[in-house]
């Protein structure tokens, strides 16, 4: 048996999450072009919220949470901010896209 075998896949995700999180070489800058580019990824929305779910529960852990420098957070924020502007565009779409089919 391997480590992990008996992990369902939101657990294994909060793991990967805080592993980068806690990766001190390089994490900053390239910890949200990394998130952002497997966020846009995804293809189902339910796979993306589980993203930011997996996210979420990996800063409350206080370990984790105490032990990432400032410039984590600041590209952790930058990355939440990109997965709003994100989804936000895809709902913009879906809106257009719905209105103009009620038009022909």
């Amino acid at each position: 048996m391997k480590f992990g075998d008996n992990l369902t896949e939101a657990e294994v995700g909060i793991r990967r999450i805080q592993e980068l999180l806690l990766d001190t070489e390089g994490a900053n800058k390239e910890l949200c072009k990394g998130m952002v580019m497997h966020y846009q990824k995804l293809i189902s929305k339910v796979e993306r919220m589980q993203m930011i779910h997996s996210l979420k529960e990996s800063l409350e852990n206080e370990d984790i949470l105490f032990a990432i420098s400032n410039e984590v957070y600041k590209s952790l924020i930058n990355f939440l901010l990109r997965a709003f502007s994100f989804e936000k565009e895809l709902i913009e779409r879906e809106s257009l896209s719905s209105q103009h089919e009620r038009e022909t």
